[in-house]
């Protein structure tokens, strides 16, 4: 898709993963359950899957939909530590 900027992905993603205190891939793949060989395709700027991005949002404790904002170039959110209970209420 145009405007997709998987390089700075990559950047943002090796970022979160220092500072979350993984120092290699090997930690991240543990800590997803996405395998290093997939992790390695994102962390040099390749597409990867919707689950993988969903995954990796959740470990850096970024809000659904950071990965996405960030190929548009923009800024990803913090996730909240704990559910909001209103989105899971029913609407009716």
């Amino acid at each position: 898709m145009a405007g997709e900027n998987w390089r700075r992905l990559a950047d943002y993603v090796v970022a979160g993963r220092v500072v979350q205190g993984m120092r290699d891939r090997r930690s991240l793949a543990a800590a997803t359950g996405v395998t290093e060989r997939t992790l390695g395709k994102l962390e040099n700027g390749q597409r990867v899957s919707a689950s993988t991005l969903a995954a990796i949002e959740i470990v850096l404790g970024w809000a659904p939909g950071s990965c996405r904002r960030i190929l548009e170039g923009g800024e990803p959110s913090a996730g909240s530590a704990e559910p909001d209970p209103a989105e899971d209420a029913d609407p009716t």
